[in-house]
């Protein structure tokens, strides 16, 4: 159990008193009970077709969102170590079924949790939920439990944070960051988490300003607004909005409208468009910038719920915490974090994978799955109310005026674990600034290794005070070797 936390004690009143400690924390407690289920799971027979293999996948179903009273996402990680060793494996959705239909059911004949036992104590207590699971037991119904919010404390955000709010900052995430955030451009960012084959929506404002659709199209770099996009990967297509209506007196300055027409319609604009029940076309405004006419039309998209190929995300963010703080609580998670970013104004953005196959299983998750953590970062100002499944958010590496939206940390195909568990793989600083002492290169005739040592102690600089120093060295080493230190 020390192993597991990563600590050490020389005594067993020691080990005691330092587990204890640990154990205070609920996060602690959570994860403890989810390593408890993993190796009882361990000790389960395997599903091996045509021997019995749903009952067995579904005792461990049972086992794990009953018996441990785990979310369906901590036993979904457990399902899937679990799932290497059947024969043949099952698919993530079938999964995903086996744990939904093991929570609902209503022929538990033990209590939610009676597998968790001591919740601190391993020993003897998990030997015998090991003997329980394993026997043929008839898997109660769940005690309904009602949701509840916390409210945003910035007092209680900043115990939670604890030693990580001063120890997280640019330098020790880049650290751990699967690819140096510096070197990663905006489409380098979708590139990293996006397969080709898939399309991205980007754009300057919530309502499309010089709109794109990666990959096919480049993302903007940057505009007073910043530059956002929309986290769950598209097919491409355009999507008639049920959901949406637009009249012809509303329509807006600047904005193409590709509608659908509900009834005969007349919308005097510009070219005199006159249309019928089901036609579809372009809306132009008059020179006024106005629409006018009567009638309405239900509008096309190409990032609604309908285009989503997969809802793989969730964005957590949080404008009211003490950036630290904020930074300082989601590092201790146990999340998919695969990337951090800031948003060019105050806060940062998680982006956390949660691999949804539709949106109705994105929703259940969000309010069942994460109500734990999400009711966790409601103490950091975290509002629920703005999780959606079709959410925009900052796209990386971009900029927000003259604010950068920075890259801090990316990792794709991220495991569950919390980043404080995540080892260093690179240290950012001495890296540049060795690369900068020696200053600018002879061979590089064309000044791309100059600009790429430039941009990174730029962008580490704020940070880091070495970085700063080695900017202003690197700058004057540049200029005496007749190199171009402007940007």
């Amino acid at each position: 159990m020390l192993a597991f936390f990563g600590l050490t004690a020389r005594s067993k009143a020691e080990a005691s008193q330092v587990l204890g400690k640990a154990l205070e924390l609920p996060m602690n407690q959570r994860r403890w009970i989810c390593e408890r289920a993993r190796r009882l799971v361990a000790t389960m027979r395997p599903a091996v077709s045509g021997g019995g293999g749903h009952d067995a996948t579904f005792a461990v179903a049972c086992a794990l969102v009953h018996g441990f009273d785990l979310t369906i996402n901590e036993a979904m990680d457990v399902m899937q170590d679990y799932n290497r060793r059947c024969e043949p494996p099952w698919s993530d959705s079938e999964l995903f079924h086996k744990l939904q239909t093991a929570e609902t059911w209503g022929k538990h004949d033990k209590p939610r949790g009676h597998l968790i036992g001591d919740r601190g104590g391993a020993g003897r207590a998990d030997a015998a939920a090991g003997a329980a699971a394993r026997k043929a037991y008839v898997p109660q119904a769940p005690v309904p439990q009602a949701k509840q919010r916390v409210d945003f404390n910035p007092a209680k955000l900043r115990e939670l944070a604890g030693q990580w709010r001063d120890a997280v900052n640019l330098i020790w995430l880049a650290n751990r960051s699967a690819v140096d955030p510096a070197t990663v451009s905006p489409e380098g960012f979708l590139q990293l988490l996006y397969q080709r084959v898939e399309s991205v929506w980007t754009g300057e404002t919530d309502w499309g300003r010089n709109e794109a659709l990666w990959p096919a199209m480049k993302p903007s770099a940057g505009s007073v607004d910043g530059v956002k996009f929309l986290a769950q990967p598209l097919d491409g297509r355009l999507h008639l909005n049920r959901r949406k209506q637009v009249s012809a007196d509303k329509i807006m300055a600047g904005k193409k409208y590709q509608v659908h027409v509900v009834g005969d319609t007349d919308w005097k604009v510009l070219g005199a468009v006159r249309g019928v029940a089901g036609e579809v076309f372009t809306a132009k405004l008059d020179r006024r910038g106005e629409g006018r006419g009567t009638g309405t039309a239900m509008t096309y998209s190409r990032r609604i719920a309908e285009a989503v190929t997969s809802f793989r995300y969730i964005v957590l963010e949080s404008d009211s915490a003490d950036l630290q703080d904020w930074i300082g609580l989601l590092v201790q998670l146990p999340l998919r974090i695969e990337a951090l970013y800031m948003s060019g104004g105050k806060s940062v953005h998680a982006l956390i994978r949660v691999d949804q196959p539709t949106a109705n299983t994105w929703d259940f998750y969000k309010e069942n799955t994460l109500a734990p953590t999400i009711n966790l970062l409601c103490l950091g100002g975290l509002d629920p109310k703005v999780l959606s499944a079709v959410r925009l958010t900052r796209l990386p590496n971009t900029w927000r005026g003259e604010k950068l939206q920075k890259l801090l940390y990316v990792r794709p195909a991220a495991p569950v674990q919390a980043l404080t568990e995540v080892p260093a793989v690179r240290d950012v600083v001495e890296q540049w600034c060795g690369i900068a002492a020696l200053g600018p290169s002879d061979a590089d005739e064309t000044g791309e290794g100059v600009r790429a040592v430039r941009a990174a102690l730029e962008f580490y600089g704020p940070a880091n005070k070495r970085c700063r120093e080695e900017l202003i060295n690197f700058n004057r080493l540049c200029a005496e070797a007749g190199f171009d230190c402007g940007k």
